[in-house]
C-alpha cells in the first residue's frame, strides 16, 4: 500500500536532489520528487471533475489518476482498428478510440506479449514486468535461474492481482528472499 511503500530515492530530474520519487518518469518527464512535483487541479475528459491531473496528457485531454488507472484497467475493443486497447483518445466523430487511431503513438501494447493496460516497465505489460523483475532476481549477477526455479517467475505473474504481486515483488524481504533463492542460499523459515 502507499503508506507501507517506501519509495525509491533516486535523483529529482529538477532540482537534482536525490529524494525519493513522486512521480516516475515517462513520455520524456523525469523523475520528480515530492518538493518539485506539483498536481495540478484540471477538469477530466473523460468524468468532467474537478481532480488532481496525472502526470500523463493523453489525446483526450488532462485525465485524473482514477480515469487513468480505469481505462488502463478496463481496455476496450476500439472502433476504428477493432482491436481490445486502451481508449485515450477520440475519433473525429467523437468515438473514443486508442491512441495509434486518435493519431498518438501512446498505445499500452504490451512489446511482450500484446496484453493491452496497465505497463510497469517500458511497454510492458504487469504480467510480464513481473516476470521481468522475477527473472532478474533470480538470476542474479549471471543471469542464470537455478533449474528448479524457471517455473517461478511465470508461476507469480500468473499469479492473483498483478497490481498487487508486482507490489509484493519489488518490497524489500521478498526481494530479498528471491535473491537468497535465486542464489541457492539456505532459507531456514
Amino acid at each position: 500500500c502507499q503508506r507501507c511503500h517506501q519509495r525509491p530515492a533516486r535523483a529529482c530530474g529538477r532540482c537534482g536532489e536525490l529524494r525519493s520519487v513522486a512521480a516516475r518518469h515517462q513520455n520524456g518527464h523525469t523523475d520528480l520528487c515530492h518538493r518539485c512535483y506539483q498536481t495540478r487541479q484540471t477538469t477530466c475528459a473523460l468524468c468532467h471533475r474537478k481532480r488532481p491531473q496525472h502526470t500523463t496528457t493523453w489525446p483526450l485531454g488532462p485525465i485524473c489518476t482514477p480515469c487513468y488507472r480505469q481505462v488502463l484497467r478496463h481496455p476496450s475493443t476500439c472502433p476504428s482498428c477493432e482491436q481490445t486497447k486502451a481508449l485515450i483518445g477520440r475519433s473525429r466523430s467523437g468515438e473514443r478510440v486508442c491512441g495509434p487511431c486518435a493519431g498518438t503513438a501512446q498505445d499500452y501494447v504490451c512489446s511482450t506479449c500484446g496484453a493491452a493496460g496497465e505497463q510497469h516497465f517500458a511497454q510492458t505489460c504487469l504480467r510480464c514486468s513481473i516476470a521481468q523483475a522475477a527473472q532478474q532476481l533470480l538470476g542474479g549477477p549471471t543471469g542464470v535461474i537455478p533449474e528448479r526455479l524457471t517455473d517461478l517467475p511465470i508461476a507469480l505473474a500468473e499469479r492473483g492481482r498483478a497490481d498487487s504481486m508486482m507490489r509484493w515483488l519489488l518490497r524489500p524481504l521478498p526481494n530479498a528472499l528471491m535473491k537468497a533463492l535465486g542464489a541457492e542460499k539456505v532459507i531456514t523459515h
